[in-house]
């Protein structure tokens, strides 16, 4: 998958042949119609120009409504996973916790609604379980408390 980013006031996706045509699964449809309204807003949100925020906002840019990986990541701002992640160290911010922050904004949005399980707010996110994600929630609650 190829991702263009062009600077504008307005946002489009664009698809290639093949992926028009493939099967969308009605579930991942779902989630991307309930997403779509956070990942533009916490792109408004985003206005800076520092290296971690313009990795945030690629990372949403990328979402499908799944988060992409480092590997993914990286590759847009052509640079290795192990230069990306120590460009990042130099801001004092790591690829996970950017991830971690995304995860924890997009669950708390989902979670308010009430509408969606357990199970498809960890789909969503890209957890293999409803365990990990909750236990994710708990960790996250604990930060908050110590800073």
């Amino acid at each position: 998958l190829r991702w263009q980013i062009e600077n504008g006031n307005h946002y489009a996706f664009s698809f290639d042949n093949a992926q028009i045509n493939a099967q969308i699964n009605p579930h991942k449809m779902q989630l991307i119609d309930v997403l779509l309204p956070q990942y533009l807003l916490l792109l408004e949100r985003e206005q800076g120009a520092d290296f971690p925020t313009l990795v945030k906002r690629m990372l949403l840019q990328m979402s499908s409504p799944m988060l992409p990986t480092l590997a993914q990541v990286s590759a847009q701002f052509a640079m290795s996973e192990r230069n990306f992640q120590r460009k990042l160290r130099s801001y004092g911010a790591s690829f996970r916790n950017i991830t971690n922050e995304v995860k924890r904004q997009l669950a708390y949005y989902l979670q308010a609604g009430g509408q969606i399980k357990v199970k498809d707010i960890a789909y969503a996110l890209g957890y293999s379980d409803a365990s990990a994600y909750l236990h994710a929630v708990k960790n996250w609650k604990g930060n908050r408390r110590s800073t």
